[in-house]
């Protein structure tokens, strides 16, 4: 079976690192990417790789999908797609967006999920989040997690002379309104003024809160890095946080524990599926509740939890190689029927 991948296998955003690391576990199998810029040029190679191609598999939410599924039904060619996303939650949870705009992105969305043979979610908790508000679509979702090259990153570490500074906290996602970074400052700055001396270091794009980030001075922001300079930056963390009211996964988060960073995430992170040793200790419930931050991160300063969270992180289910195989194989069952 050969596969057309249509998508952002280029840029270390959180979707393109993980495009990257399945275009690795797809390595031994007979897939072919799209490398085609400039909208025309991207419609001919649709054109020119679905005809070449028995499955189509769109792997990032661009509305060239919506080009690609017609064109593939258009040629009776099975389509899927990989959601590492619900931009209708995620829109909900942004600054300035209308009920109008949302209204077009869920019947944007809707209509991939429809084309498509199958929706793979990156976990299992995002596939069940997803189902609440579209339960019609339940036989049409199914999900593969997010693949990891562990070795990679043990490599990034074992070089990098990065020394872990223990009053250093990380958080990925920027300025981002639904990473809520911005009360993680809040909580920080609360510490400080009782002689905690924390710094915070902030790593992506600036969206809407960055400025209000930035007026802390213990603030460290990195608007874009290379990812194996994240990793650096994970290696020399104490304390890694991902306090998202939505995450469908969250590759960070075991990046960082892989790095040695103790972590404190938010109940919404999908990669709690693949950590076996998770306690309520390590969880924020409520995302917006600046006392249970606070509290939490008070007691893990005080209870260092990587070891016990590495021990239960079950490295087989997110393997790259194993996400791969796993992907083409459903993906295989699909066209087979």
């Amino acid at each position: 079976m050969k596969v057309f991948m249509v998508g952002d296998f280029i840029n270390d955003d959180g979707p393109g690192v993980a495009n990257k690391q399945l275009k690795i576990g797809l390595s031994d199998k007979d897939v072919i990417y799209c490398e085609a810029s400039g909208k025309i040029a991207r419609v001919v190679e649709l054109f020119k790789m679905i005809w070449k191609s028995d499955v189509v598999c769109f792997c990032s939410p661009s509305n060239i999908n919506t080009i690609g599924l017609l064109i593939a039904k258009m040629m009776k060619k099975k389509s899927f797609y990989r959601a590492h996303g619900f931009l209708y939650i995620e829109s909900a949870l942004s600054n300035n967006i209308t009920e109008k705009i949302r209204g077009k992105i869920l019947k944007k969305e809707k209509f991939w999920f429809k084309m498509a043979e199958k929706t793979y979610w990156v976990s299992k908790h995002a596939k069940n989040e997803v189902l609440k508000y579209l339960p019609e679509y339940e036989e049409k979702f199914d999900y593969v997690y997010n693949g990891i090259d562990f070795s990679n990153i043990e490599n990034i570490i074992n070089r990098s002379n990065c020394k872990r500074q223990n009053n250093y906290i990380i958080s990925v996602g920027g300025g981002m309104k639904r990473k809520n970074n911005l009360m993680i400052c809040r909580a920080i700055n609360s510490l400080n003024q009782k002689g905690y001396n924390l710094r915070f270091i902030v790593i992506g794009k600036p969206y809407t809160e960055k400025d209000k980030i930035c007026k802390y001075d213990f603030v460290e922001y990195y608007e874009k890095i290379p990812h194996d300079k994240v990793i650096e930056k994970m290696k020399s963390g104490y304390l890694y946080i991902q306090n998202s009211d939505f995450e469908t996964f969250g590759m960070a988060v075991v990046e960082a524990i892989f790095s040695g960073c103790n972590i404190l995430i938010s109940d919404a992170v999908g990669a709690i599926d693949v950590l076996d040793t998770i306690e309520d200790s390590d969880l924020i419930r409520n995302t917006q509740d600046l006392e249970e931050i606070e509290e939490k991160i008070k007691n893990i300063l005080s209870n260092p939890n990587n070891q016990r969270i590495k021990e239960g992180l079950n490295i087989e289910k997110i393997d790259n190689r194993n996400i791969g195989h796993m992907l083409y194989e459903k993906m295989l069952e699909e066209y087979r029927r």
